[in-house]
């Protein structure tokens, strides 16, 4: 059973966090364990703690008729990852003492809570043996820089015992959301698990392999190798087949493809590509099999909402789709007698709750009311629009109107650009606090327009990859097309227009107010504006040149593609906003923008960020992003 967090772990651009805690609070969801329908569910939300400054997680267990959300585990500190043992009869989790994640385990109705050891490390993800006795779990080797897996039985007084030793078995992605990286085999005898070279974020998307371990004699098979990328294995419920995800080539922009193997090795079969087909961040994420051992279950952006797919593995059956209109599916779960799947769904005026559906039926029920007295009494209208861009490409953005529009009139338009570039913006809750003011920005009188220019994910490999080799090209035309759409229908004032982004979407912004000053006012959060030295500090080595190729073919094209080296066309004012802690992005880029602008006495303010990476992380960081970004704004199209 694995979960996904889906958008909320995709700091890229950053959408979702809640605004207070407690009543009149927005929660977010980034968890849901169901277990069946005649036992409570577990979800887990996200919440900030304003005295501390930092947001933490809690786990509730919910009541699938009253919809009664009861906390568990007060007492303890960011408890998170919770899931049921095979029998509901227990609950394992995480949860921080003294500064170290530890294994937990408690009664089904979160009562006779204990530690299953005293970790010293960190323990990353674990997952429940067939007969519910034992745990394996992804914790740091205690002399190597690797992380191994290990395995405790439940009872009391166990230790833990390291059953991979050489093999750096993957567990945490990009900003730490977790992986169930490991399947046990029906048996539990044996578990399949996915490793790369190093424990890099580089290694984690590009290289990946599969092996096998017995968990008594520890003797480690290797699976073959049918790509240089091969990860997320699942056993059937028979035992006879792994599921798993592989990639050839490996890169950030292409694809994930879903294949399997027999257990003896001696069948093969990659299988059709799915509709978005993936791409490291948004790969298909495989929930694992049916009860029957038939289809496989992928969970995977389509368009601006998620959807479903049901894949069988025999050649002449055909896959189903499973989807909610008007919305964002996000954070889905297989239950462990594989009957159900839970998952959350919000949408542009409804904030986020958790839902679930039998696989017989497929038919969502919503069994949360975490925002029933909260509801906006007041909506901000938001719409799909599409339009074609210059060269005829499709596109698709979301669009949402100010709180006093009336038909006849025009307003400021505020331009969105979503990160990766591979990300995409969906049918998210308008309400929940970010950067991008989204709902502060309808109340004031402005349009804002979330583009998935090409290059996004959801709309398939082709389009995706579309921006292969044109970083700051044809996307650009993709985002003015869109504007003078909505000026021919003169919904928007085209003389008061502003432009935001984060990480690659600020470099997109940048890009774009060197080609037009039509632009009011720009905000670029923790962006990069010289490429070629981008390429070379990032923490993602292979990012750039799985899109431009090295710098040695593509000379031209980095330095023509870098807004640095074509500020002197930038008349638009730039607010810069940047973490000092960032190594996604060096701050560097911003203070050498910044130092140029203002070298050509043009209107700029850099703003470095203490104690922040690639992305806000406390209540207090946003807060200061959200009033700088506001204030800017405001002063270039409300004054």
């Amino acid at each position: 059973m694995k979960v996904s967090l889906f958008s909320s772990i995709l700091l890229f651009f950053l959408l979702s966090l809640p605004l207070s805690r407690g009543l009149g609070a927005w929660q977010t969801i980034s968890d849901v364990q169901f277990f069946s329908n005649d036992r409570p569910a577990l979800i887990v939300t996200q919440q900030p703690d304003e005295l501390h400054d930092q947001y933490f997680c809690q786990i509730f267990s919910v009541d699938l008729q009253s919809k009664i959300a009861k906390p568990l585990f007060s007492s303890l500190k960011e408890c998170q990852h919770p899931r049921w043992s095979p029998n509901g009869e227990a609950i394992a989790f995480i949860a921080l003492k003294e500064g170290v994640y530890h294994l937990y385990l408690s009664s089904a109705k979160g009562e006779k809570v204990r530690p299953l050891f005293q970790a010293s490390r960190d323990v990353q993800t674990f997952s429940w043996s067939p007969d519910g006795q034992t745990i394996a779990f992804v914790m740091r080797h205690p002399f190597l820089p690797i992380d191994s897996l290990w395995t405790i039985s439940v009872k009391e007084n166990s230790f833990p015992r390291a059953i991979t030793s050489n093999y750096c078995v993957r567990a945490l992605s990009d900003f730490h959301s977790p992986r169930e990286e490991f399947s046990w085999a029906p048996d539990g005898k044996k578990i399949v698990f996915a490793y790369s070279p190093s424990a890099s974020l580089d290694d984690l998307y590009v290289k990946s392999s599969l092996a096998i371990v017995e968990v008594e004699s520890l003797k480690i098979s290797l699976l073959p190798k049918k790509a240089l990328h091969q990860s997320s294995p699942f056993y059937s419920p028979d035992g006879k087949w792994i599921a798993f995800l592989l990639s050839t080539p490996p890169s950030y922009a292409f694809n994930r493809r879903i294949a399997f193997i027999s257990t003896d090795t001696s069948q093969f079969r990659v299988l059709p590509a799915t509709f978005n087909e993936g791409a490291d961040l948004f790969s298909p994420m495989l929930l694992g099999w049916t009860k029957d051992s038939s289809h496989l279950i992928v969970f995977e952006p389509y368009k601006t909402h998620g959807h479903f797919v049901f894949m069988p593995i025999a050649k002449e059956g055909l896959p189903r789709s499973f989807f909610l209109r008007q919305g964002a599916m996000q954070s889905p779960s297989l239950s462990n007698n594989k009957e159900w799947i839970g998952f959350t769904f919000q949408s542009s005026n409804r904030p986020v709750e958790a839902y679930f559906t039998s696989l017989s039926k497929l038919k969502a029920k919503q069994f949360t009311a975490l925002h029933r007295h909260l509801l906006p009494r007041k909506k901000s209208k938001t719409t799909l629009v599409n339009w074609k861009s210059a060269d005829g490409v499709k596109i698709q953005g979301i669009l949402t109107y100010p709180q006093c529009y009336q038909k006849g009139s025009t307003y400021p338009l505020v331009l969105m650009i979503h990160g990766g570039p591979m990300t995409l913006f969906d049918q998210s809750f308008i309400g929940t606090s970010s950067f991008y003011c989204l709902q502060k920005l309808s109340q004031k009188g402005c349009f804002t327009l979330r583009p998935n220019p090409r290059g996004s994910s959801g709309y398939g490999k082709v389009f995706r990859t579309l921006n292969v080799n044109d970083w700051g090209g044809k996307e650009c035309l993709d985002l003015l097309t869109g504007i003078d759409a909505l000026i021919k229908k003169k919904l928007v004032d085209p003389t008061k227009l502003a432009v935001m982004g984060w990480s690659y979407g600020a470099y997109l912004a940048a890009c774009l107010i060197c080609q037009t000053d039509r632009f009011k006012a720009a905000v670029l959060g923790a962006g990069f504006y010289h490429i070629k030295s981008f390429a070379s500090s990032t923490d993602l080595k292979r990012f750039v040149p799985s899109y431009l190729d090295g710098w040695q073919k593509n000379e031209l094209l980095y330095q023509q593609r870098s807004p640095l080296c074509q500020s002197v066309k930038i008349k638009t004012p730039c607010l810069l906003l940047h973490g000092t802690d960032d190594l996604r992005v060096l701050p560097i880029q911003s203070k050498k923008l910044q130092q140029e602008l203002k070298r050509q006495k043009k209107r700029v303010k850099l703003i470095l960020i203490d104690e922040m990476g690639h992305g806000p992380h406390k209540p207090s960081i946003y807060r200061q992003i959200q009033q700088e970004t506001w204030s800017w704004l405001e002063a270039a199209l409300l004054e």
